[in-house]
């Protein structure tokens, strides 16, 4: 690894500039990148049951990705994750989609698992983005990587805390009773 710590660094080419930090304004699975104070985002994933540090920037007319260590299935995983811009988008004729298409086609659509993308929908549920932001990657570092099976095998307790360091669920009533229900 260099000095910066960085072992492996790759591009994601698009058509158009992308906008990284409207990519990361509006879409769930964004939540699970943290803005990252050199510029970019950044989180861990885990491949092999091991964690890579991964920053992306705009660059070079796509995303620049730069690892901590070098992984054969990182590159197309990000591709995956970073699959299409909305300029790209066939929306058909529709003059609002064409309005909507010319003013965010550098946002590009975003993909994550399923699982990962049901978790923080649930964290994001009447909480902000940055509390998702700050909760979610301690939770996927206690679990190892974030699967079914790595959840379900967190004692229950730092399970709780994890998820209460989000602060309380904002709610009425229903919401205050099941709170009072699970404690």
């Amino acid at each position: 690894m260099s000095a910066t710590g960085v072992a492996a660094e790759f591009d994601l080419p698009f058509t158009r500039p992308p906008d990284l930090d409207a990519t990361m304004d509006i879409q769930i699975p964004a939540l699970a990148w943290q803005p990252d104070p050199a510029g970019g985002y950044r989180r861990v994933l885990h491949l092999d049951g091991q964690p890579i540090a991964v920053t992306v920037r705009e660059g070079g007319g796509g995303l620049r990705v730069a690892a901590s260590r070098p992984h054969d299935e990182l590159p197309g995983l990000l591709r995956r994750m970073f699959p299409v811009q909305v300029a790209d988008l066939d929306l058909g004729t529709n003059p609002v989609w064409a309005r909507l298409q010319a003013r965010y086609g550098g946002v590009v659509v975003m993909w994550t698992p399923p699982f990962e993308a049901l978790v923080i929908t649930v964290l994001s549920q009447n909480r902000t983005g940055e509390i998702v932001r700050r909760v979610y990657p301690a939770l996927d570092a206690l679990c190892g990587g974030l699967t079914p099976q790595s959840l379900a095998a967190l004692d229950r307790d730092v399970l709780r805390a994890a998820i209460r360091s989000a602060g309380p669920v904002q709610g009425g009533p229903a919401g205050r009773a099941r709170r009072s229900d699970h404690r």
